[in-house]
């Protein structure tokens, strides 16, 4: 896949909405993403530029694939506020690209730029981009472009604001150059554009609930569960006083060692969150639980507050060591309610053998594996038990 000149445009498993009088919205039912324009804009095939996008993708096969949505208007040469200047028009286009990872993603763009000195993160809501501010032109038109991406639940997701000039004369007469207040306008639309998006729920998460104790907690649905995940590393906070293994009431995560999708090719062996509750006689003997762990590496445990509930935890990162070549990181929890000790732990596992073999997980790769566990960790729940 390559990145190529826009040439027509579909929207697959989505719908356009009014929202309100001055704005509609989209919404990518298979990808969760969603977001505002103005209502005075058009979608589709009637968006069309010289130089189009650079976020659209190529297939030998089937040629120029669509972007997933693709919003903006033409300039009427002749009527409206921008007739007679060498505005051609603006346009927003979200793309979602299949079987990319988090390094392919942020590829993506360094494609378009080809220099890294011009390659920034952002944040928007909490989500952070790679991002490109820039433009380029030919045969007498030019784009000044903002362009985005995040790699977010296994998914390379692409956005970009574009406004188009040209400078060729019509009728003998020529454009008139825009004034820096008409594209200030302009640009502040298109970031308002930018920053209405979402990443919704795509009916995605399966829930578990803990009927004896209460507890319930969202995961993706992709996660399996039960004895298909076992890996080297388990936590000791988790063991018996004589280092047996307590069962576990809820287990669930990936294994990815040795299997096809997003991390095929990497040192990733699994993700796993594990729940447990384990008697314990009060609040001080519950934080043991983790504080014992913390003791091995020397780190100091934390007091935290989610949703409410205050939480001992202990971050496990690489370097704080591993057994027979594998390694683990993550997060371990501890809380202390109504009489039970209540336990809760993220990890990732990574192996730690041949990298001519085995590449490490790509940071970003990382980073979104950890904010997956994070989500299922805010959504813990206490609930009244049976």
């Amino acid at each position: 896949m390559r990145v190529q000149t826009l040439l027509c445009a579909s929207f697959l498993f989505a719908s356009f909405v009014s929202r309100a009088q001055s704005l509609k919205s989209f919404h990518d039912a298979q990808t969760g993403v969603s977001f505002s324009y103005p209502a005075a804009w058009s979608d589709g095939a009637d968006v069309l530029f010289y130089l189009g996008s650079a976020i659209t993708t190529f297939d030998e096969k089937s040629g120029t694939i669509p972007p997933r949505a693709k919003v903006g208007f033409v300039v009427d040469a002749k009527h409206g506020p921008y007739a007679g200047t060498n505005l051609n028009g603006v346009q927003f286009v979200y793309n979602e690209v299949p079987d990319a990872d988090a390094a392919a993603c942020r590829g993506f763009v360094m494609d378009h730029v080809g220099d890294e000195s011009k390659i920034d993160t952002v944040r928007l809501r909490g989500v952070v981009y790679t991002h490109y501010s820039g433009g380029d032109a030919g045969l007498g038109h030019g784009v000044s472009r903002e362009i985005y991406s995040v790699f977010r639940g296994g998914q390379c997701f692409l956005f970009e604001e574009s406004i188009h000039f040209f400078n060729l004369t019509a009728d003998g007469v020529k454009h008139l150059d825009m004034s820096s207040e008409q594209v200030v306008q302009l640009r502040k639309q298109l970031d308002a554009v930018m920053r209405s998006v979402r990443f919704g729920d795509t009916q995605s998460l399966k829930s578990f609930h803990d009927a004896q104790t209460g507890v319930s907690f969202s995961y993706p649905a992709a996660w399996s569960g039960g004895s298909d995940l076992a890996f080297y590393n388990t936590d000791v906070a988790f063991r018996a006083a004589n280092g047996d293994p307590v069962p576990y009431r809820a287990k669930v995560g990936f294994k990815a060692w040795g299997r096809p999708g997003a991390y095929a090719g990497t040192n990733l062996d699994g993700v796993q969150f594990v729940y447990n509750e384990v008697p314990e006689v009060n609040a001080e003997a519950c934080r043991k639980r983790v504080d014992n762990v913390a003791d091995d590496h020397q780190h100091p445990v934390e007091t935290i507050p989610l949703r409410g509930v205050s939480y001992a935890r202990y971050s496990v990162r690489p370097g704080d060591g591993g057994n027979m070549n594998h390694e683990a990181e993550g997060e371990s929890y501890a809380t202390f309610r109504g009489g039970r000790c209540f336990l809760f732990d993220e990890s990732i596992f990574t192996y730690a053998g041949d990298e001519t073999r085995y590449k490490p997980l790509p940071r970003e790769q990382m980073q979104e594996l950890r904010n997956q566990l994070d989500a299922v960790m805010r959504s813990v729940r206490f609930q009244a038990a049976r």
